[in-house]
């Protein structure tokens, strides 16, 4: 899907995906940016509005995006956005560090020169977006940094695979997370490419596994703040 940036209601879809995939793509969008959060509610009939279709396929989607575990279907209350728990963010985590951990040491010993610019690219533009209060930009710039270590992995489509249903478990890249370690991230950043582009590989899983590790707290304390109505999104 692509989207006007700043503009998360007003999306632009391309004509070859199907109705159902298109609401799919923008509720995860949604989700990842923040806009939507968990616990948030979600009417079939305003989503649909928003994006100029029959309550039919946004209800499919929405049912899609319970299968990948973004949204809950609960008696009398009916879907939102899934809230974990600290039981399963411990595993989330400990799966996504081992994980993505295991990527980056397959990484290191693949990456070119070409590639290793474009990580690079995309951690000075998450810094630089940081720095301008940009956090829809920051979350994609950061998102587009783990990815492309990760297909650097030497081509394994199920690790990668994994990868991103572990992402798309719950909205780690959002905006409002983003908010309470972005200078702890960008120094960490740096120290996952100096790794890489000595081709240490163990340090750079090492780094890899610390920076994911240590975003737990910060994303707990993110979780509580959505409870309060302040912090919720409109």
């Amino acid at each position: 899907m692509v989207e006007r940036r700043g503009d998360p209601l007003a999306p632009v879809f391309p004509e070859h995906r199907t109705k159902v995939h298109l609401a799919g793509d923008f509720l995860r969008a949604a989700i990842r940016r923040g806009d939507l959060r968990p616990g948030d509610r979600l009417d079939v009939r305003e989503l649909s509005t928003r994006l100029s279709m029959s309550p039919t396929p946004v209800r499919e989607a929405m049912r899609m995006l319970e299968v990948e575990g973004l949204i809950i279907d609960e008696p009398h209350r009916g879907m939102s956005v899934a809230r974990p728990t600290d039981g399963n963010l411990d595993e989330l985590y400990e799966l996504r560090a081992n994980l993505e951990g295991y990527a980056t040491r397959l990484a290191t010993a693949h990456l070119n020169k070409g590639q290793l610019e474009q990580i690079r690219a995309a951690a000075d533009a998450h810094r630089d977006a940081r720095l301008n209060g940009d956090l829809a930009t920051a979350a994609e710039c950061n998102y587009e940094f783990h990815t492309l270590i990760y297909k650097a992995a030497n081509d394994l489509p199920y690790l990668m695979e994994f990868i991103v249903r572990l992402w798309n478990a719950f909205p780690w890249n959002a905006n409002w997370t983003l908010e309470m370690r972005a200078e702890r991230a960008v120094g960490e950043h740096d120290e996952i490419i100096s790794a890489l582009a000595a081709g240490d590989a163990n340090e750079a899983e090492r780094l890899m596994r610390v920076h994911i590790l240590g975003a737990k707290p910060f994303i707990l304390e993110a979780i509580e703040g959505t409870e309060k109505p302040s912090t919720r999104a409109s």
